[in-house]
């Protein structure tokens, strides 16, 4: 019995004894002096009813709790004091009470002065004359209302304990997570089925069992994680544990097992024991890591594995005084083998310039396809004369062993170590230059990059003057809106325009650009227009790794929407290669363009493992799946199945998708199937100049 009830006892037995004190005196129809000063010394309400119940006398507690005197309420009924609804069942109590001789107990609810009803808990007994009829009721009655109120607080708590206690041990049965007790000498004393599954045994065979004994072959490894526990009670430890099923030979589990010490008053009586089997997770996580870290077409690592590699690379040399060497390889006229002979056959030809770098590089050495037609090779130890000779043999292998149509690849080198401490970005633009020169030399050869500037000032010469007299050009590509068909805005594109008028692709001069950190002044320029064409229709614009920092733009917009720009028309697309120098300072940078307003696309998704960090942390409203995913998705399941795994993760975290490369109906078709959201590529239009748009007055101007 809880306190609380044997308080409530306790309240009726003083209640009764205080009667019994009354009734030992003799009570004369006319209340005596004597009876009203024991009557009145009392700290219960007592009071005398006749037999019709008019009240005869109130004591001293009686009157100050309902606010009644003894002169003023002689003939009030007794029942007018009490609830309504405690009239009719008081009225049978004692009627009851008059039948066995006995005297009535109950609880009723009393009027207070205030007019709030309390619950009393009341004594009665009855004064009977020599004919033993009922002339007169003695009552006495205490408040109880806060102990009425423990009792149903206490009969609660232990329904819901109950329930909870219930709940908890169906949660433990049908969970797929194994619970378990052992005491301290390693002996199971509870056990659900998940537990229990993991041995191939019952519950009644496990129960008294050690778990020693249970699983001898993963014993050494987990007791000392299970006496530290059970000796020192120090906090859960986890441990992955690989494994066989009894009943399932052969095939591989992994577990993830957690011991916690189950205390008592401080004493450690046991160990508490978790185990989830983690097996698929760890089969998905190696897969996604796959996924990540391959190019879908050739199997070959992709972009960002290779930009990891080439850092550590980067850092090997450094610490050791090493010199090393970066490949660049672009396949000569491969647009035109691709538009002449169909995807399928392009594809073709990428696997096997896949294969014949594989099969000539050593282990140690990296090879990736890091986008389109372009492969790169890191080789950590290498000087100029080993690179080149790499590069000879591979242009040899890849003359002799391409299937139909034969193409030729241009090489570029840019070495790395030394005296030399460059960034990831100086030795891919270097390399790029290199291999940008041996295009430009006719291709099917291979050039170094050694610092010395030749024909490269030239057009960074043509890059400053273009600055200078502003000869840059917008072109715009619509991107369209998979629900209506219609163009949901546009992606701005740069082209630079020679004196004499030519356009200047943009591969032509920003790599170029980016490695003499010009590239910053060429985004200012084309921010600078996106503001104005901004005013009038929505706009996508590309930030390049070295303006993703640039407070510049931050300022620019500001001023764009204090003159009335609406940011929303404004979406900026970031690439993780943006991301990657210095992740920190773009998320803070790509954060305050949101707060301002402007949309975010993560660009080229999919490419890399890392993307899906960028997704998860970046405030991005759209993601673009990359090209090289979309672009032949309606024939190669295994690009189906990526996009539509991007489009569930990207409409799970609530962003909207585009599908850039996007080149025939079918793809489209595809495309709407699987619940992209908007789409571009040539089959919906190929870039186009932008029409000049008035400055409109506000934004700012120049770069």
């Amino acid at each position: 019995m809880t306190a609380q009830r044997r308080t409530l006892n306790t309240i009726g037995v003083q209640a009764k004894n205080d009667l019994h004190r009354l009734q030992s005196k003799a009570v004369p129809a006319a209340i005596s002096p004597d009876y009203r000063l024991i009557a009145d010394s009392i700290s219960h309400v007592v009071f005398v009813a006749g037999a019709d119940g008019s009240i005869e006398y109130l004591n001293r507690r009686a009157r100050e709790y309902t606010g009644l005197s003894n002169a003023s309420n002689t003939d009030r009924s007794a029942a007018a004091l009490l609830h309504p609804e405690d009239v009719s069942r008081t009225a049978k109590a004692k009627r009851e009470a008059i039948a066995r001789g006995d005297h009535v107990s109950i609880v009723y609810r009393l009027r207070r002065h205030d007019g709030e009803f309390r619950r009393h808990a009341c004594s009665a007994s009855p004064v009977r004359d020599e004919r033993g009829d009922v002339v007169t009721w003695i009552c006495t009655a205490t408040d109880v209302e806060e102990a009425c109120q423990l009792e149903h607080s206490l009969q609660e708590a232990e329904r819901r304990t109950a329930q909870s206690l219930l709940l908890l041990e169906t949660l433990q049965s049908s969970a797929p997570v194994g619970f378990g007790f052992a005491d301290r000498d390693l002996r199971l004393v509870h056990l659900n089925e998940a537990l229990a599954a993991t041995t191939g045994l019952s519950i009644e065979e496990q129960l008294g069992r050690t778990v020693a004994e249970l699983v001898p072959e993963l014993w050494p490894e987990l007791e000392p994680l299970y006496l530290g526990v059970l000796d020192t009670g120090k906090a859960a430890v986890n441990h992955e544990t690989t494994g066989e099923l009894r009943g399932d030979p052969g095939t591989l589990h992994t577990w993830l097992t957690s011991f916690y010490p189950v205390r008592v008053e401080e004493e450690v009586i046991g160990v508490g024991i978790i185990v989830l089997d983690i097996t698929q997770r760890k089969e998905m996580e190696l897969e996604l890591k796959h996924l990540s870290e391959r190019d879908a077409v050739t199997g070959m690592y992709n972009r960002s594995h290779l930009l990891l590699e080439l850092e550590r690379a980067l850092r090997y040399a450094d610490r050791y005084d090493h010199v090393g060497a970066l490949l660049t390889l672009d396949i000569d006229n491969f647009t035109f083998v691709n538009d002449s002979y169909g995807n399928a056959v392009g594809d073709e030809v990428l696997r096997s310039v896949g294969h014949v770098m594989a099969s000539r590089l050593r282990e140690t050495d990296i090879v990736a396809r890091i986008g389109g037609d372009e492969f790169a090779v890191v080789l950590p130890e290498a000087d100029e004369q080993q690179a080149l000779t790499v590069a000879v043999e591979l242009r040899a292998l890849l003359g002799e062993r391409l299937t139909a149509p034969t193409a030729t690849v241009s090489i570029g080198i840019a070495l790395f170590g030394g005296s030399e401490k460059p960034v990831i970005g100086d030795v891919l633009a270097a390399a790029g230059m290199a291999m940008y020169e041996a295009h430009r030399a006719g291709g099917d050869r291979a050039s170094v990059y050694n610092g010395r500037l030749g024909d490269l000032m030239g057009r960074l010469k043509h890059i400053q003057e273009a600055l200078a007299d502003q000869r840059f050009v917008l072109y715009s590509q619509p991107i369209i809106d998979m629900r209506t068909s219609k163009v949901a805005h546009r992606e701005l594109l740069i082209r630079m325009l020679s004196k004499d008028g030519e356009v200047i692709a943009p591969g032509d001069f920003l790599p170029i650009a980016e490695r003499f950190s010009l590239v910053t002044e060429i985004d200012r320029w084309v921010i600078t227009q996106a503001l104005i064409v901004a005013c009038h229709e929505p706009v996508t614009v590309n930030l390049s790794g070295r303006s993703v920092d640039d407070r510049w733009i931050l300022d620019a917009v500001r001023e764009a929407i204090a003159a009335g720009l609406d940011p929303g028309n404004l979406t900026f697309e970031i690439t993780e290669t943006a991301m990657i120098s210095d992740f920190d300072g773009a998320l803070a940078f790509v954060s305050a363009l949101r707060e301002l307003g402007c949309d975010l696309a993560l660009d080229d998704f999919g490419t890399g493992f890392g993307s899906f960090t960028y997704l998860k942390h970046l405030p991005a409203r759209y993601v673009k799946i990359d090209m090289e995913f979309v672009r032949t998705m309606d024939v190669d399941p295994t690009d189906r199945e990526i996009v539509r795994s991007i489009v569930e993760i990207a409409h799970t975290l609530g962003k909207k998708t585009i599908a850039e490369g996007v080149e025939s109906a079918d793809v489209l078709d595809a495309l709407r199937e699987l619940g992209v959201d908007y789409a571009q590529g040539y089959h919906l239009g190929r870039p186009v100049p932008h029409p000049v748009i008035p400055r409109p007055p506000g934004p700012p101007g120049g770069a």
